[in-house]
Formats: structure tokens, sequence, C-alpha cells
């Protein structure tokens, strides 16, 4: 082994070619993601290891992830009921079957079922197939979960 350089160190290897100053990159994705017309909907960050494209899409991740808590999905969590919130906060991401969803909320077939067709005609549920549903809102059961704690 002596001689031999470890692959996994961040001074193995290539050097970045150029640096990106990360907040002026991190504005640019986040305003291209949120204009109203993008012309960007996709990005390709590509780097050598250790020149910061994970903690650039956390940021990003990060502040897209207020700007919705902050303009659609506290607005939304704020016009359910108590029961609808109840059905919200007790699913995952994901299809999940009816039943399971009911046992968790101790909620009647018939009661569920009420309560499904309202949700499905606000937008807050999906029902891609007989006997499952799943939340229509991209990671909305992980702020549900904060909501419900506060």
């Amino acid at each position: 082994m002596a001689g031999k350089t470890n692959p996994f160190t961040l001074t193995f290897g290539k050097q970045p070619h150029r640096l990106v100053l990360r907040r002026e990159k991190t504005e640019q994705i986040i305003n291209d993601f949120t204009a109203e017309y993008s012309v960007s909907q996709i990005y390709l960050i590509e780097g050598i290891r250790g020149s910061g494209k994970t903690v650039l899409m956390t940021t990003v991740a990060k502040q897209l992830d207020e700007m919705l808590d902050e303009y659609v999905y506290r607005k939304i969590w704020s016009t359910l009921s108590g029961r609808e919130q109840e059905i919200v906060s007790s699913m995952g991401e994901g299809v999940m079957k009816v039943g399971e969803v009911r046992q968790g909320v101790d909620m009647s077939s018939a009661t569920f079922s009420q309560y499904r067709e309202k949700m499905i005609a606000k937008g807050i549920l999906n029902a891609p197939r007989y006997g499952y549903v799943e939340l229509a809102l991209p990671r909305f059961s992980e702020v549900a979960k904060t909501y419900r704690l506060t």
C-alpha cells in the first residue's frame, strides 16, 4: 500500500475547473423553478467529489420546501377540517390501502368514503385505483406532521 493514494479522500484526483458561487446559483435555480413560465424545469449538477453538489441541492430543496410551506401548504392545511387533518397526518408518501388509513384514524368505511370524496374534490387526495388513496401534494405528509405537533 505504500505509495498509493486513497481515492476516497477529498484531495484525490481532479480539481474543479471553475468555482461556482453557491448563493448565486441557488438563487438562479430557485428563480427558475418558481417562475410563472419556467424554461428550466430540470437541472443537471455535476462536479467532482467534494465540490458542493449535495450541499447546493440540499439548500435549494430546503428553500423550496419553506416556500411551499409559506405560500401553499399552510393555507391548504388551514382549510381542512379536524378529521381531514387527521387523515392527512396518518398518511405517508405513496399509495396506501384505504383500510390502513381508516384504521389509523379509527373511521368507518361509510364515513371515510365521504371524507375521501371531499378530499379528492379539494385536490388533497388521489384514488389511483379501487381501495387505494394517496396524497396528491408532494411532501404534504411531511409538513402535515409538523403542523400536528404545533
